[in-house]
């Protein structure tokens, strides 16, 4: 999070930023923030506030009809407002306490779950709902200048969601509320035995959390089956990297322990379970800035309420069966690959950095959603479905990223491929990946003027399977490839000294998706209404003062 040090020049004891944006694809924001402190004082102050307005937005392709007419536009209406308060003090010059309160807020009308349907009907019109978030955070840090073994950091928060949405035309409500708070404390010791360097990280966190939903369908009251429910999760880690022969090799040790309960409130069901997950990293100097690399670790997902106790028609495609039984998910992946840096290539100020890392890994009682009853049809609803654990999952793949830096600007390309396969099966779980080439660019045109470009390519994903079937009918899943293409421009008129408008005035442009190509992901069918945004022109002005 942001802190008045932030926003206050050097030498200076007040600063003031403001900054405006458009895009022509319906949005527009503006924010302002200042801070406040003094260098001969203990105290610092920021306030920071923005609005957004967003409107009708513009799809890449025609997904639907509106009123029997083919568009590409979605019905929206956000008024966004954000406000965040942050005040610190300094007891001594090693200690340091902060408490900030950040503060969202959304007005919207809109589509009935909108990240699956596009339109409203005339039966029930738009969807009017407010989105409110409020957190606080306290922080403590201590950081002593002569004991190297002491860097303290300790956090509390509290935090609180809530959506509450309404039909225009129909008597149904429904509000979700999240409640959280917790803490966490970590410290970074740093020491030698002979002639090796050690860091050592130490840490413990701790959170709970509440959800809730109430649904009233014409005064009736709808049973989720996984709420209300409770969250308590505790984890304890350590983590030492130690640096043999002047970072010739370095080895990194390290486990996380975590303990979880969930509880189900209406079931009175109540589970508790704990693991402990280790990690080992190396790193080996085989000549001038070039290290081959390897890691080995367990991670670990306990299940949620939703996917254990969900029940019934919750949306038109499944009728959810609950799941009591299901287990936890466990990942041990391996990962190998080699990192080269090479400054003075081709001139005395240029540097090339690649890295290349493969894994491969298998996931032990996966959590994914599929059919069941399948001769079997639901009073509502399309199909029944539950939450079951996948018995063994193979993931592998690689990623490669590489950047050239010069004083004119910089290249840079990554590539990425992810295979996540039952390994009984030989089928997708729970859906395909596509392979993703990205390449990238700036340009220093002139002094204070900086061009980018920015390519990413979806080629076509492997289908395991090609099909599915929904409401009789055979749907094909994404079979093509799709290439977005990204223009950016930055200009500071006067880098260099402050004007009538401020100082470090800056002036940003740019065109997403210039092409105003069609994209979607992998894993959904070609009918489906999940397509990417179109083109989008956008302008900002920001300056400090």
């Amino acid at each position: 999070m942001k802190t008045a040090e932030d926003f206050v020049p050097e030498g200076k004891d007040r600063g003031f930023v403001a900054k405006l944006r458009y895009e022509h694809n319906n949005y527009r924001e503006g924010y302002l923030a200042g801070a406040f402190a003094p260098k001969d004082q203990p105290f610092e102050f920021m306030a920071y506030g923005k609005k957004g307005r967003r409107g009708d937005q513009e799809m890449s392709r025609v997904w639907g009809n509106i009123n029997g007419q083919p568009t590409r536009k979605v019905p929206t209406d956000e008024d966004t407002t954000v406000a965040y308060l942050q005040g610190g003090f300094k007891i001594t010059p090693e200690q340091k306490i902060s408490l900030s309160y950040f503060d969202y807020g959304m007005d919207v009308a809109t589509v009935w779950q909108n990240l699956w349907h596009s339109n409203y009907s005339e039966r029930t019109g738009p969807v009017i709902g407010k989105l409110k978030q409020q957190d606080w955070v306290a922080k403590y840090t201590f950081k002593p200048i002569a004991n190297p073994w002491v860097d303290l950091t300790a956090t509390a928060f509290h935090s609180k969601g809530s959506y509450d949405r309404h039909y225009e035309l129909l008597p149904i409500q429904y509000e979700n509320e999240d409640k959280r708070y917790g803490f966490r404390v970590k410290n970074l010791s740093h020491f030698e035995t002979g002639r090796i360097q050690h860091r050592l990280l130490l840490g413990v966190d701790y959170e709970k959390r509440n959800e809730d939903a109430m649904m009233l369908n014409d005064g009736e009251l709808s049973d989720f089956g996984s709420m209300p429910n409770t969250y308590n999760d505790t984890g304890v880690y350590g983590h030492i990297e130690s640096s043999f022969l002047n970072g010739g090799v370095i080895l990194q040790l390290g486990g996380r322990y975590d303990r979880f309960e969930r509880k189900v409130a209406k079931h009175q069901y109540s589970t508790k379970k704990s693991h402990f997950s280790p990690r080992v990293g190396v790193s080996v100097r085989v000549a001038d800035g070039l290290y081959l690399l390897g890691n080995w670790a367990e991670a670990f997902r306990a299940p949620t309420p939703h996917e254990t106790h969900s029940n019934g028609p919750l949306n038109p495609h499944y009728w959810y069966l609950p799941n009591y039984e299901l287990k936890p998910e466990t990942a041990r992946e391996t990962e190998i690959g080699f990192s080269w840096t090479k400054n003075g290539l081709w001139a005395a100020n240029d540097s090339l950095e690649t890295k290349l890392m493969l894994f491969s890994g298998r996931i032990k009682d996966m959590i994914s959603l599929k059919r069941v009853r399948p001769n079997e049809t639901p009073p509502e609803s399309e199909a029944y479905a539950t939450y079951l654990n996948t018995g063994s999952v193979k993931r592998h793949g690689f990623e490669w990223t590489g950047t050239y830096q010069h004083a004119w600007g910089d290249v840079g390309f990554g590539y990425s491929r992810v295979r996540q396969t039952d390994r009984a099966t030989g089928r997708n779980v729970p859906y395909a990946f596509a392979d993703k080439l990205n390449l990238h660019g700036h340009w220093q045109a002139a002094p204070g003027l900086l061009l980018g470009l920015n390519v990413n390519h979806w080629f076509k994903p492997k289908q395991n399977p090609e099909t599915t079937m929904s409401r009789g009918q055979r749907l094909w899943y994404v079979r093509k490839a799709f290439t977005i293409v990204d223009l950016d421009a930055r200009w500071q008129p006067r880098p260099w000294a402050s004007g009538p408008f401020g100082r470090d005035m800056e002036v940003t442009f740019g065109i997403k998706n210039v092409f105003d190509a069609s994209y979607m992901n992998a894993f959904v069918t070609e009918t489906s209404q999940r397509v990417g945004k179109g083109r989008n022109i956008y302008v900002g002005l920001s300056t400090r003062f």
